[in-house]
This record gives C-alpha cells, sequence and structure tokens, in this order.
C-alpha cells in the first residue's frame, strides 16, 4: 500500500488564501471547481492541491463558532 505523505496548509493573510498541499508532486494543471475553489492536478490527473481564495478567514472563523457552540458539522451535497 502506498504511504501518503501528510497534507500541508498555508494560509496567506495577506490575500485570504488558504492552499493546502496534499502531495509533492508537481502540479501540471489547475481547474476552479467551485466558486473561489481551485484544484491542481499532477501528470498522472491526480488531485495534489487545493486552493480557497477569498473569504478563507470567515469561513475558518464560522466554522470555529459552530464548534462552540456544539453544532454537529457534516457535509451536504
Amino acid at each position: 500500500m502506498e504511504k501518503l505523505p501528510k497534507p500541508t496548509a498555508h494560509y496567506y493573510s495577506e490575500t485570504d488564501t488558504m492552499m493546502i498541499r496534499l502531495a509533492d508532486r508537481p502540479g501540471v494543471e489547475a481547474e476552479e471547481v467551485a466558486e473561489d475553489v481551485i484544484l491542481t492536478y499532477d501528470a498522472d490527473d491526480k488531485v495534489v492541491a487545493i486552493e480557497i481564495l477569498n473569504g478563507v478567514a470567515a469561513l475558518f472563523n464560522e466554522l470555529i463558532q459552530a464548534v462552540q457552540r456544539g453544532d454537529k458539522i457534516g457535509w451536504q451535497g
């Protein structure tokens, strides 16, 4: 079984964006998959990075408040 690297996340306060690296492989193509969410793919078409634009601080602030209130958090789709 392939051992997966630990993801790394970097927040850039000057632009309020976050880059989450999922692999050390270089990206060759990027695609905006939702408003302000960009996925970067490697040569094998596997996601190597997720970039979240505009409003990251507000998103995490809402998440923290929900956790503090004890809200159940889940993905809806």
